[in-house]
């Protein structure tokens, strides 16, 4: 396999270009393959009196974030990402006890009409199955997951998604 959009990697089914790229902690990792998936889960507890039988009052007690997506160019550094297993080094990838930790993800993709979407978790954390599919007769792909981290330093911003 080659670099991330590399005229090289079409022989593996991938096709060749920059329009949705995939960036964790400033490397590169993969070009996006489908949609992304953006999920906010969040927990309320509503206030009722003995008065009303309706609910009166209400504040979220908990919030999540999540962004799932598939990259279709399968390289070392994004088996690392989606696997959680820390950096990609010497053309191998060790799946072991220990774990990344938090990095940056920055998700950008360029529609056919040349407007931008850019998707980022200033801290994430990679989450979920990583799910290597490898059919050999057409492109490798690998799903990966990543929940975001409360960013305190920003008002506890957990992501932000940007169009222009």
């Amino acid at each position: 396999m080659s670099a991330i959009g590399s005229a090289a990697n079409v022989a593996w089914g991938f096709e060749v270009g920059n329009t949705s790229l995939i960036t964790l902690a400033t490397v590169s990792v993969g070009m996006l393959d489908g949609a992304i998936t953006v999920r906010v889960p969040r927990t309320v507890a509503v206030l009722r009196a003995d008065q009303y039988a309706a609910p009166i009052d209400s504040t979220v007690t908990s919030r999540d974030a999540y962004v799932s997506f598939t990259m279709k160019e399968v390289l070392g550094a994004n088996l690392a990402a989606a696997w959680d297993t820390g950096a990609y080094t010497s053309s191998s990838v060790t799946v072991a006890s220990t774990e990344a930790g938090q990095v940056a993800l920055v998700i950008a993709t360029k529609g056919p009409d040349e407007c931008t979407c850019t998707v980022t978790m200033t801290k994430a954390v990679s989450i979920g199955e990583g799910t290597w599919t490898i059919p050999f007769a057409a492109g490798q792909t690998i799903a990966a997951e990543f929940q975001a981290v409360g960013d305190v330093s920003n008002s506890g911003r957990l992501f932000a998604v940007v169009h222009s």
